[in-house]
């Protein structure tokens, strides 16, 4: 409604009645509030913009819907002309209200508004009674205050690697431990080895592991098997997905990661070892096993290509081994990969050990969830052999669970936060991440630099030849030549190049690769860039449990949120999409968003993957001496 009703006169005076809607009735005008919010955030009047901002200062103090009244201010609050005013409001609430939920209330607001707010709130923060409480809410703000204040700032939220002055030195330390432990891995050194001998002798604690929390001697139920190429959203999706197998569903597991590397292809230069390495950091100990194709380009080296290659048939036994032992209990593979024809090595190993039973061909091997992106899926990336292993993995009854980012979101009409992980993740995520793990934030700003770098080359930007002018293409490459793993500032200099001569010219940016023109100004900002992708796939599951449900007659209710496609599975091999719907090999579902402008149901997205990924690292605990020196990965020693 609020983008139909135009300017003027009129359109302020429905937008302001809008507005007061947002503190409409109980639980009977739920749908009423959450409409208003969508029209009031998406249309950002500027009188519309103060009076929502009123409206959610008042809901705040009174302790009315309060998530209403925290997702207008961290959308809104940062528009406002009496930005100083307002934020001194919220402070107040944060420090002196005596209801505990309206304090927490604020202090979310305060540590989500980002970039653009973050000097206004730092310095309001500073006029308080100091507490440790205060200290940690002023180090996340001072994390956003490091970044670009600049219009479109605040539409990119990952910051990797600011640090608050006190910690400077603390995270430039921890920072060359980690520089060093990726030098150890390189040549061959296992990971947890190196992650505790390295940081020990500067009294860290890199080497964690999941606390346990149940009788080891019941052994786990369930095994969660992550067939991944190690990239950043997979890493945040195991996590994620872990921490919801712990805790919401009361599992005892323990992940069996396969990382599907490739040297001569993504995992080139000193991408293998800085995933690995993020992957210690981030899981802990976990039963990883790395398998690579056979080597066939040899003139791009990697020290460890040829004795990974060397370690496949084992690794395939160990993995085998390994699900096997479940065979009676539950087993849920989660491929978040190109196969590149492992899951169907996997399978026929499988087979061979032992026949498939009955049981197993009706409910086949265990439940089984596909992240389906277009590269994933095409050409060779999943060959004929791992589709048809895909089949006996979900068997003749089985169902199997597709998740796309496109079609996730509502297609066409999804929302712009949507776009990647940097425009997701709450603003509060990477500065916490920052403050709280600043050596996973080093590590993980070292990957996504020297993998942006990949991405972004002037030559790889569109499939359109000679887009650039010659003088364009010189600047572009002169500034791209600059460019090292360790110097994301010049990586974002590039960007911020790139853009600008891009955008200079009518038609050429429409000419950029989509990806490439959600990544480029992300660069630019200083942000990193990650996709969403596999972590849909947790959002799909903790949505099941999560969501609300909207009653259609009586006795009858519907998810909220999404509604589930169901019917027969298939693959175009030509395009690489999948589709649900009346002819394929297996039964399939996906969740496609009801309506993809709930700015409330992506809120509380948005607010589940910081949950579970920063959860689960405040669940790991340090090793021992013994039990680092035990944890094997690369198995070369």
């Amino acid at each position: 409604a609020a983008g139909g009703v135009g300017t003027g006169d009129a359109a302020e005076k429905v937008l302001r009645q809008v507005c007061r809607m947002l503190g409409e009735g109980g639980e009977e005008a739920k749908e009423i509030r959450s409409a208003a919010l969508g029209a009031v955030v998406k249309y950002r009047g500027e009188a519309e913009v103060e009076e929502a901002v009123e409206k959610a200062l008042q809901l705040l103090k009174e302790k009315k819907h309060l998530v209403i009244a925290e997702i207008v201010l961290v959308h809104l609050l940062p528009s406002t002309r009496e930005k100083q005013k307002h934020v001194q409001t919220i402070v107040g609430l944060f420090g002196g209200s005596a209801d505990s939920e309206v304090s927490e209330a604020a202090e979310r607001v305060l540590s989500r508004v980002g970039v653009g707010t973050a000097q206004e709130v730092f310095d309001e923060l500073g006029k308080i009674e100091p507490t440790t409480r205060l200290q940690t809410l002023k180090d996340i703000v001072e994390c956003q205050k490091q970044g670009d204040r600049a219009a479109g700032a605040d539409d990119f939220t990952l910051f990797l690697g600011r640090a608050p002055d006190s910690m400077k030195g603390e995270v430039e330390d921890k920072t060359k431990v980690v520089e060093h432990i990726l030098k150890d891995v390189r040549e061959g050194k296992e990971v947890f080895a190196s992650l505790f001998e390295r940081a020990s002798e500067r009294d860290f604690a890199f080497a964690r592991k999941v606390k346990v929390e149940h009788d080891t001697a019941e052994g786990d139920d369930a095994l969660l098997v992550f067939i991944t190429d190690c990239e950043a959203d997979d890493i945040m999706f195991m996590a994620e997905m872990w921490r919801y197998m712990r805790k919401d569903k009361g599992k005892r597991c323990k992940p069996l990661v396969v990382f599907s590397a490739n040297f001569e292809e993504n995992e080139g230069g000193e991408i293998f070892e800085k995933k690995v390495l993020l992957s210690a950091l981030m899981l802990g100990p976990v039963d990883f096993r790395v398998l690579t194709p056979d080597p066939k380009d040899d003139t791009k080296p990697h020290p460890l290509k040829m004795k990974m290659a060397a370690q496949r048939e084992s690794n395939l036994q160990a993995i085998v081994e390994r699900i096997k032992e479940f065979s009676e209990k539950e087993v849920k593979f989660f491929i978040c990969a190109p196969g590149h024809g492992h899951i169907d090595a996997i399978v026929k190993k499988l087979k061979k050990l032992r026949p498939l039973s009955d049981k197993q061909r009706k409910r086949g091997l265990g439940s089984v969830h596909l992240y389906s992106g277009a590269y994933n899926m095409k050409g060779e990336n999943m060959s004929e052999g791992d589709r048809a292993a895909l089949q006996d993995l979900v068997g003749e009854e089985g169902v199997l669970t597709d998740a796309s980012a496109f079609l996730f979101f509502g297609a066409e009409d999804s929302h712009e936060v949507a776009q990647s992980f940097s425009t997701f993740a709450l603003p509060s995520f990477s500065a916490k991440l920052n403050t709280t793990h600043p050596e996973i934030a080093a590590a993980w700003s070292l990957l996504a630099t020297e993998f942006n770098m990949g991405l972004v080359k002037p030559n790889k930007l569109s499939e359109t030849e000679n887009l650039l002018l010659d003088g364009e293409r010189s600047r572009l490459d002169a500034k791209y030549n600059e460019v090292r793993a360790d110097t994301p500032m010049k990586l974002k200099d590039y960007a911020s190049s790139a853009v600008e001569v891009l955008k200079s010219r009518r038609g050429v940016w429409d000419q950029v690769k989509r990806k490439k023109r959600s990544i480029l100004p992300a660069l630019a900002r200083g942000s990193s860039d990650a996709p969403l992708c596999d972590q849909l796939i947790f959002l799909g599951e903790w949505a099941k449990d999560n969501q609300p449900k909207v009653p259609v007659a009586e006795g009858v209710a519907v998810e909220q949120w999404f509604k589930s496609e169901e019917g027969m599975w298939s693959f175009n091999k030509r395009t690489g999409y999948t589709s649900v719907g009346e002819a394929g090999p297996v039964k399939g579902t996906r969740a496609v968003m009801r309506e993809p402008h709930d700015i409330e149901a992506l809120y509380k997205m948005r607010e589940a993957l910081e949950k579970y990924t920063l959860g689960h690292l405040d669940d790991l605990e340090a090793m021992s001496e013994q039990e680092a020196r035990g944890a094997r990965w690369l198995f070369l020693e």
